[in-house]
């Protein structure tokens, strides 16, 4: 399955280089507002205020309760297919396209994990789709290199509902397309998206194929949220 995540939220997005000395602000004031005790008043509140509509409402509600909301046909179709047709231009052309690494890549077992494009073309067309067939492969920031990409990074609805879900003003922060999941176990990715005050940040998840049970879907547990942080992510 072909997947692109985006990340959207404030601009402060840490570098994960800080120093050990650096601690994330953790006041309980300073979350956003689905994390407060009284969110869900907070909501009807916001009902009012921003006129929002009934499944605008219901949309924020399953966010504060599960932790997520599910949106359809957001995001048109023919920016989907363009960014899967640069997809595959990466792996077909023989020209090298600038500052392109694919990371999660090794041409040789011996390699460390990474390639820039301009060696993926030096190898045959066999032995290049074997390697997107079978790496587990990432593409950071792939809104540089295709347009349709950059056009479903800042697509406005979609940035306004996250809008909507922060309550505040949301910019496009960080993308990532991959073929293969991670196929971690269940976990917390509050450590690789360091976001200070904390949890002012939504993941915008896009499957470009459809999906089933056997095809890798993202797996999500409603409500697990509301878990404590593990104690190790607290720098």
């Amino acid at each position: 399955m072909v997947e692109t995540l985006a990340m959207f939220g404030l601009k402060n997005l840490l570098k994960l280089r800080l120093s050990r000395a650096k601690r994330w602000k953790n006041i309980p004031s300073e979350r956003p507002w689905f994390d407060q005790p009284n969110a869900l008043m907070l909501l009807q509140h916001r009902r009012k205020a921003e006129s929002l509509s009934d499944s605008e409402f219901e949309a924020l509600r399953n966010w504060v309760e599960y932790g997520y909301i599910v949106l359809r046909d957001i995001v048109p179709v023919k920016d989907v297919d363009g960014m899967m047709a640069d997809l595959d231009n990466i792996w077909t052309t023989t020209t090298p396209i600038p500052n392109l690494k694919i990371d999660g890549l090794r041409i040789k077992p011996e390699d460390p994990p990474g390639v820039d494009h301009s060696r993926l073309v030096e190898i045959d067309a066999p032995a290049r789709e074997k390697h997107r067939r079978e790496s587990q492969w990432r593409i950071h920031e792939f809104v540089s290199h295709s347009e349709s990409a950059l056009r479903i990074f800042q697509n406005a609805v979609l940035s306004r509902w996250c809008q909507l879900i922060l309550g505040r003003k949301a910019d496009p922060s960080y993308s990532i397309n991959f073929t293969f999941g991670s196929e971690q176990s269940l976990h917390q990715d509050t450590a690789v998206f360091a976001v200070s005050p904390m949890n002012h940040i939504v993941g915008a998840w896009l499957a470009c194929e459809d999906i089933d049970v056997d095809s890798g879907p993202l797996v999500y547990y409603p409500g697990s949220h509301r878990e404590k942080l593990f104690a190790r992510f607290d720098n």
